[in-house]
């Protein structure tokens, strides 16, 4: 009767009807740290492949880094667009808000003037090179623009993810959050875990 009584007791307290097991967390501990994305739309205009690293996890927040690379050679640029960010997923479970910051930079492979030296003359005799487009040198910071979205991911890890994102900052250094214009886009984009 003993060993009867310590067996009912053990397996109660191992049966998931009885048991207080926490579920909650499930989707926030289970998702792997390392995602790579295709993006369409979005951060970098047009497409992108990425990498996002989550950093931080808890009941109801994830924290991700994310890096894209992306080259668009038949929009009349010739170059690598760049777009790193942070992203912020509130949620317990497979739904979750997005909240985005991202900074897009831009590589130029055909910088215009070529050299550094025509490049500082150029700026020296042009008030407003920023904006003209003869002015095109190797390196830019495009655009800063937050984000919100919505992700959902699924039961093997994989996420999906609707993006709408606003321009805040252009690369001719103007606050344009004031402005009605074009300077905003929707991204789709699908997580892959590995």
């Amino acid at each position: 009767m003993k060993y009867l009584l310590i067996t009912v007791i053990i397996l109660i307290g191992f049966n998931p009807l009885f048991s207080q097991k926490d579920t909650s967390q499930f989707y926030n501990k289970t998702l792997s740290n390392n995602n790579l994305s295709i993006e369409l739309g979005g951060k970098s205009i047009w497409y992108s492949l990425g990498y996002e690293r989550t950093f931080y996890k808890s009941k109801i927040l994830l924290l991700t880094g994310t890096v894209n690379l992306s080259y668009e050679p038949f929009d009349g640029f010739n170059g690598l667009r760049i777009p790193i960010g942070i992203n912020t997923l509130l949620g317990e479970k497979r739904n979750k808000l997005l909240l985005g910051l991202y900074i897009l930079n831009q590589i130029n492979f055909s910088p215009k003037p070529k050299t550094s030296q025509e490049r500082a003359a150029y700026r020296l005799s042009h008030e407003n090179y920023k904006i003209e487009i003869n002015y095109s040198p190797p390196y830019r910071l495009l655009f800063i623009d937050p984000s919100i979205g919505y992700r959902r991911y699924f039961k093997k890890g994989n996420s999906i993810s609707f993006e709408y994102t606003y321009l805040i900052y252009n690369s001719y250094g103007e606050l344009v959050f004031d402005k009605l214009r074009l300077a905003s886009w929707f991204g789709i984009n699908y997580n892959f875990k590995f």
